[in-house]
């Protein structure tokens, strides 16, 4: 699984790295509503950082699953939300700080 792809069906929404000294930031609205049809290049969600806001634009079309609600910080490259296209794959738990690490976990071996 790449970073910037949650399944093979959807496109991970990534908390952004707006500075170089962020290392984490604030959901601070979302623009649309969990299970709401999103179009490439809409506002999707507001971030929130120490220095300023920042209006981050979706990247693909897709059906909006959330994953941090408004209010939690998370850190940068945390997966945020999910747009998809309306298959619910279990992948990703809905979480609301909880960061996906960036090392792949290999499958246990079967004995």
């Amino acid at each position: 699984m790449s970073p910037e792809t949650a399944t093979a069906h959807s496109t991970a929404v990534l908390m952004p790295k707006i500075g170089q000294a962020m290392a984490e930031g604030i959901v601070l609205q979302w623009h649309k509503h969990d299970g709401d049809q999103v179009n490439a290049g809409e506002i999707l969600v507001t971030i929130e950082t120490d220095k300023a806001t920042y209006d981050l634009e979706a990247q693909a079309s897709g059906i909006l699953r959330i994953y941090v609600t408004e209010g939690h910080e998370v850190k940068v490259g945390t997966v945020i939300g999910e747009l998809g296209d309306g298959r619910r794959e279990a992948t990703l738990a809905p979480s609301s700080v909880a960061p996906i690490p960036s090392t792949a976990i290999a499958p246990a071996a079967k004995t």
